[in-house]
């Protein structure tokens, strides 16, 4: 038989997963842009469908080529991409994190009271050992922040894109 899960009040599991449901909407809302903004800047549907399909890390590294290239003209416009692939790829890193590990709830006991816990357990496998790591609600409302700010600046991008 399966252990029992802890009772966990409705309304904490309701918010745990409103956190973790606009952590990954937001992200998948990054992946959009950069996928369109490969897209615009390419303007080849055969090249395009084939270099979405690689990883985020690539596509971003790719992205920031193609802007690269046109450095000078989105400058004129006012716009400079600054740290933005950088942020995006270290932001993704953390996203990984939210998508591929379990979601956990913890229960422990202190001074004979029962504490439960909502979070994603993240463990990574190195050849040094294993490395854990424990994300809880307010991680995940800061990564949405931050996530949230990359998105303004890929749709600014966007704009500027557009408009050359």
């Amino acid at each position: 038989m399966p252990p029992q899960q802890p009772n966990v009040p409705p309304d904490e599991v309701q918010a745990f997963a409103f956190s973790v449901g606009k952590a990954v909407q937001n992200y998948g809302t990054i992946e959009y842009l950069i996928n369109e903004l490969i897209a615009h800047l390419i303007a080849d549907s055969l090249l395009t469908t084939t270099l979405i399909q690689l990883g985020v890390s690539k596509r971003i590294d790719f992205l920031a080529s193609l802007v690269d290239r046109r450095r000078d003209l989105l400058a004129r416009q006012g716009w400079t991409a600054g740290d933005l692939f950088e942020l995006t790829k270290s932001a993704f890193q953390e996203r990984n994190k939210i998508a591929h590990n379990p979601y956990v709830i913890k229960e422990s006991k202190a001074d004979g009271q029962a504490q439960i816990t909502l979070g994603i357990h993240v463990v990574r496998y190195h050849k040094a050992g294993t490395k854990e790591e424990w994300l809880e609600k307010g991680q995940l409302d800061a990564l949405t922040l931050a996530s949230r700010d990359l998105i303004v600046r890929f749709n600014q991008l966007l704009g500027f894109c557009k408009a050359l």
